[in-house]
């Protein structure tokens, strides 16, 4: 029988517009301009969590360090 060629398993990086959409990419600077948050109460919050970070990390480090299964849940605790 012949067999179809196939690739490889996409992996989940290549997949360009997974459930997130790409919040996990922004850096907190910009979650913060796009969700209407203030950069210095988001990073104070942070902060108060045990997680020093920057304007330029990235939303998908920012969880990571919170221990968080999505950084989508950022929002929940930036939006209180």
């Amino acid at each position: 029988s012949v067999k179809p060629i196939t690739t490889a398993a996409p992996n989940k990086q290549d997949i360009p517009h997974s459930p997130g959409g790409g919040i996990g990419r922004m850096s907190l600077e910009s979650y913060c301009a796009k969700f209407n948050l203030d950069l210095n109460t988001a990073l104070g919050i942070l902060r108060e969590k045990g997680v020093v970070v920057d304007k330029e990390t990235p939303i998908k480090e920012i969880a990571g360090a919170l221990g968080l299964d999505s950084p989508r849940a950022i929002g929940e605790l930036l939006n209180p």
